[in-house]
């Protein structure tokens, strides 16, 4: 009787209730045994709260789960810390709330993928505190074991073909504060229900008995209670079948339940009891009432009362003489000898838990800030390459090497391009053909009439003649098919002489045709005066041309007014031209009108020549699909001489487009200068582009803004340039902004500066990045290897990060000072010289883990790998459940050994370690106890005794 076994299939323990129990089996007899709950390694897995699995070593559980999993939890645990391992996952947390919960809900583990979970324990030795009211207390509890004993009774392996393992050294003890325990571990998927509301409601149910008799006594049985939850989560209407079916799915399994994973009130292990759904049109509501598991009561071991045990026994409440405060036993100050030394190992155990466990942890946290902000990073910068990627396929490449010829406003640019080629072509043959018609021979068929007027006078003189003439001639025709008429009036006057000649000319040609299939109209005005002489010749020359065509599928009209005057001497020529030309076509599905405007000016002489010119060219069109707009605005000077050339040019370009689903918009102004000589050439270049984008799930903007200038010698080369580009995009579920300005310049290959500041801010629907990064650098790359590389940056970065999903905010500052040289001495050697400073800053509100925040300084100097570093680290952290470690870490390292002095606080009180060989030139007070293991002779003088306040146990060394 009161004999425990374990029954393998089940990994359940049972106590006998009866003598001479043998034979019986605990499953299928009654009254025999007593089912006292789970073996020690398998009460984690039991789905029960209240049964724990516990030893004094470090539980460490590898599992191997068949199916893919997201989230693991551990409930109802002692552990000083959680450490949880998988293929590209390795985070360490506090346990935290009231229960002692670990919750790790970012994992991404794949089927038949390992897992370990570590726990670890606090530190056994007992710790002594100071109150306030000067009293000391100790936490040496004697921890107990509900199933003392048995766990070393079971196989070391698993029964489930080595889907779960166990590196544990199970033991048998169970007694000191050193003992880790965990009641529940979960592995699982995560499924979201929705955003909790803010009015969530969390309880509990006391199982306990009260009864009350008619004497007004109160009998009171305790008993277990259970955890309860009630709350209200948004979910988007078209999730609601999504959403129902997955809780439907855990009528019947036990589930842990998230309202807040910050809140250990609001998470919950059990089942739901009972939920609804209040649908609306985008947005709807869930409500849902959650019962958790209340915890099972563990069987006490069987006891033997005091009174019945026999034979010679200790004194009732005897004292264990090694830990009294006598005088006469081993005591310092009337503390226990044993306990003054167990306070000193006390400091080496809360170093080693700074040291081994906060430290990372907060280390741990800072990567895990790290990691995050760089995933949003690596988002923000995909959004910005979506960003450019549609502006290059949508043609408005702001980098001319860029341009795509596939894209939607270079194909529309194209499409123009081809109307007016066409417009011209078709209009240009019919004016061809329709002035072959008017002026060939008169057919068969046809009636012709032409009529010619003229008047004229003719004076002789001696050294030339002088002449005018007014003449008009008239042409109609027709036949069966067509009808053409024309009419030509010419004004020409000439001078003769022996020193000069002139000559004026004003004609008027009008000329129509109509056909079974087209109608034609032109008309062509022109006024040209020349003069030439032994020493120069001018002309002007005035055009008006109007065409007009009309046809079964297409009406086209142009008109082109010009302008030009020259003059040649000698020594230099001149010219200056202005024209006009205007089009206009519409077919059954484009309609296209353009016009270019042009005004140059030229001047070509023996020594140098210049040219002027300026353009405006406006194009419009309308299709079935698209509708573009298109103005291009130019200005270009030129200067070229024997020794050397310049030129201006000034550029504006505006275009519009329009589709069935994007909208497109782009300027780009340019002003490039240069000048070019035999020894040397020089470039200024000015760049504005402006680009916007809307269809129908982007928006975006961009805007670049360009500064070059170059300068090319026989000696030299150099190049400066000022960049700032901006950018912006919203989306369904994103947005972005984006500035990035930099200043650069270069001396050839061998020396260049750059100055660079990238911010940027994006969102989505479940983060906020911020993100600023600065960098100043100068570099030489010298051609001859016997010059070293050099180096020198600073770099700054900025970071701000919320997750709203993981109530998670982070901020980051980085700050990097760096001075290089590399490269080969004349041996061959190679040669490194670095020298670096570094600053990190790092702040964390987490409501998995509490609040976090660290910086760390460190100075390096390197001498081809001989290494020299300082460091210095400072971090506080407050975890859910209320307990809060700060410290402060100094370290140097010449390379032959390290000197570190720690400082840190926690909730057993203020500490601190000094690492390394150190002196005190002045005077050292102490007020309470030196205890040291080794002391050399002679190194204690009486002085020392008398001033001390307090008192020294010096071991002697």
């Amino acid at each position: 009787m009161g004999q425990r076994v374990i029954r393998r299939s089940t990994h359940r323990v049972w106590e006998s209730l009866i003598d001479r129990n043998v034979g019986h089996d605990p499953a299928t007899t009654t009254g025999a045994w007593l089912d006292v709950g789970p073996t020690n390694r398998w009460a984690m897995f039991d789905q029960a709260l209240g049964s724990v699995t516990t030893d004094e070593a470090p539980i460490a559980v590898t599992l191997r789960p068949g199916l893919a999993a997201s989230g693991l939890a551990i409930l109802d645990c002692n552990a000083a810390a959680v450490r949880v391992q998988a293929p590209g996952y390795d985070r360490t947390v506090a346990p935290t709330g009231g229960s002692g919960g670990a919750l790790f809900l970012d994992l991404s583990l794949a089927a038949g993928a390992s897992i370990t979970v570590t726990l670890t324990p606090f530190g056994k030795a007992a710790t002594r505190v100071v109150w306030d009211d000067g009293f000391a207390w100790d936490d040496s509890v004697s921890w107990q074991d509900t199933v003392a004993g048995t766990a070393t009774a079971e196989l070391p392996s698993w029964a489930d073909a080595e889907g779960v393992s166990d590196l544990t050294n199970w033991q048998d003890s169970r007694g000191g504060d050193g003992t880790v325990f965990v009641g529940t571990m979960l592995l699982g998927i995560l499924r979201p229900l929705g955003i909790t509301e803010g009015s969530a409601t969390s309880g509990i149910t006391d199982y306990s008995r009260r009864e009350t008799d008619e004497f007004g006594e109160t009998m009171i049985v305790p008993r277990a209670w259970a955890k309860r939850m009630a709350g209200k989560a948004l979910i988007r209407t078209d999730a609601v079948d999504q959403v129902v079916g997955r809780i439907a799915a855990v009528r019947a399994v036990p589930s842990l339940w998230l309202g807040d994973a910050g809140v250990d009130s609001l998470i919950v292990y059990g089942f739901f009891k009972d939920f609804s759904v209040e649908v609306g049109e985008t947005l709807s509501k869930l409500t849902l009432s959650i019962e958790g598991f209340s915890e099972a009561k563990t069987p006490a071991p069987l006891t033997i009362p005091w009174e019945n045990v026999s034979g010679t026994k200790p004194t009732e409440n005897a004292d264990n003489t090694g830990e009294n405060t006598s005088k006469d036993t081993g005591a310092v100050a009337g503390v226990p000898a044993t306990q003054v030394i167990a306070d000193a190992a006390s400091v080496k155990q809360r170093s080693d838990i700074l040291e081994n466990i906060t430290i990372p942890a907060i280390n741990s946290a800072v990567a895990a800030a790290n990691a995050l902000i760089k995933a949003a990073g690596a988002k923000a910068d995909a959004a910005l390459a979506d960003l450019n990627a549609k502006l290059l396929s949508s043609g408005i490449a702001l980098d001319g090497s860029l341009a795509s010829s596939d894209s939607k406003l270079g194909a529309a640019r194209v499409a123009a391009e081809l109307a007016v080629s066409r417009a011209n072509t078709r209009i240009d043959a019919a004016m061809t053909d329709l002035n072959a018609e008017a002026n060939r021979a008169q057919g068969k068929d046809e009636l012709l009439e032409r009529r010619i007027d003229s008047l004229i006078v003719v004076t002789n003189k001696n050294d030339g003649e002088v002449r005018a003439l007014i003449e008009t001639e008239r042409l109609v025709r027709t036949d069966n098919v067509r009808a053409i008429a024309q009419r030509i009036d010419s004004v020409v006057t000439d001078y003769t002489s022996r020193d000069s000649v002139t000559n004026t000319r004003i004609t008027t040609t009008i000329t129509a045709l109509s056909a079974a299939d087209r109608a034609l109209g032109e008309r062509i005005d022109t006024v040209t005066t020349e003069f030439q002489s032994a020493d120069a010749a001018t002309s002007t020359r005035i055009t008006d041309s109007v065409a007009a065509l009309s046809a079964a599928d297409e009406a086209i009209g142009r008109r082109v007014d010009s302008i030009v005057a020259d003059v040649t001497t000698k020594d230099a020529a001149t010219q200056a031209a202005i024209s006009r030309v205007e089009l206009a076509s519409s077919t059954r599905d484009t309609a296209l009108g353009q016009r270019i405007d042009s005004v140059e000016t030229d001047y070509k002489s023996r020594d140098s020549a210049t040219n002027t010119r300026i353009t405006t060219q406006v194009t419009a069109l309308s299709a079935a699909n698209a509708a573009l707009g298109e103005r291009i605005d130019t200005v270009t000077t030129d200067f070229k001489a024997a020794d050397s050339a310049t030129s201006t040019r000034i550029t504006q370009s505006v275009t519009a487009l329009s589709n069935a689903d994007t909208a497109l918009g782009q300027r780009i102004d340019t002003v490039t200068t240069d000048y070019r000589a035999a020894n040397a050439a020089t470039g200024t270049r000015i760049t504005t582009a402006v680009a916007a984008l809307s269809d129908a799930d982007t928006a975006l903007g961009q805007r670049v803004d360009t500064i070059t200038t170059d300068y090319i010698g026989r000696d030299s080369r150099t190049n400066a340039r000022v960049d700032q580009t901006v950018s912006a995009m919203s989306e369904a579920d994103r947005a972005l902004g984006s500035r990035i300005d930099t200043v650069a310049a270069s001396f050839g290959t061998a020396l260049t500066a750059k100055a660079q500041e990238i911010t940027t801010a994006f969102t989505s629907a479940d983060t906020a990045l911020a993100n600023r990064t600065e960098v100043l650098e100068a570099s030489s790359r010298a051609t001859d290897t016997a010059i070293p590389a050099l180096t020198a940056r600073i770099k700054s970065t900025e970071d701000t990060l919320v997750d709203l999903p993981n109530r998670y905010a982070a901020s980051s500052l980085v700050q990097t000072l760096d001075a290089q040289m590399r490269g080969a001495e004349p041996s061959g050697i190679s040669t490194s010289l670095i020298a670096r400073i570094e600053d990190r800053a790092t702040a964390i509100a987490d409501a998995m883990t509490g609040a976090v925040a660290q910086t760390v300084q460190t100075l390096r100097s390197e001498y081809n790998g001989t290494v020299a570093t300082v460091s210095q680290q400072a971090g506080t952290i407050v975890d859910l459940a209320g307990k809060a470690t700060a410290y402060v870490r100094l370290l140097a390292d010449g390379g032959n050994g390290v000197a570190r002095l720690s400082l840190w606080s926690d909730h057993f009180g203020g500490a601190w370690e000094l690492i390394g060989n150190g002196r005190i030139g002045g005077d050292l007070v102490v007020d309470g106890t030196i205890t040291s293991m080794k002391m050399g002779a002679s190194s204690v003088q009486q002085a020392m005794f008398m001033t001390l306040p307090g008192s020294m146990a010096i071991p002697y060394g």
